[in-house]
């Protein structure tokens, strides 16, 4: 818990360190001082909520919780698809709907060269990305239900196999 504490003492630290600095602007300062706060008004250090955010904060705040569930800070680590449905679920009441609209659009759930788990059973690299769908990627297929190797490419379009779902990535 004290741990804790002085974790989130470092928006004060840092705003501290650039307070007075000419080349840092007012809004880079505002984004370092605020950056965990939520537009429910649950974050830190002051718990201001969404209506007194600039959207320069908001925007960092989405991609600060992104990258730490991504990466663990201060809980397990998240895969890519899992953060992303993390953020998206708090749209609307931790992190701005239009920010994260707009960040879910960005953001491949699953990168090139994720190897993937279908509904199906099968696995598969993601080989490109549907711009439009994120979550639904094209595939070059590995082996099918059996986990048999498929001979030849075959690729599978999520846009166009509607049935077909990825279940999970695979490490």
């Amino acid at each position: 818990e004290e741990e804790k504490k002085e974790m989130k003492m470092h928006v004060i630290y840092g705003f501290s360190d650039v307070e007075k600095e000419t080349w840092v602007s007012k809004e880079a300062r505002e984004i370092i001082l605020n950056h965990h706060e939520r537009m429910d008004g649950s974050g830190y250090p002051m718990h201001i909520t969404g209506d007194r955010m600039r959207i320069g904060t908001k925007i960092v705040a989405v991609c600060d919780a992104f990258d730490r569930k991504v990466y663990g800070n201060l809980s397990m680590p998240m895969k890519v698809h899992e953060a992303i449905e993390y953020i998206v679920a708090q749209a609307g009441t931790k992190f701005d709907m239009t920010v994260v609209k707009i960040f879910n659009e960005s953001i491949a759930a699953y990168p090139n060269g994720s190897t993937v788990l279908t509904s199906e059973g099968e696995v598969g690299v993601v080989v490109r990305q549907n711009k439009e769908m994120p979550t639904r990627p094209i595939l070059r297929m590995i082996s099918n239900k059996q986990g048999e190797k498929y001979q030849g490419v075959v690729e599978k379009d999520l846009v166009k196999e509607l049935s077909l779902f990825i279940k999970d990535t695979i490490d």
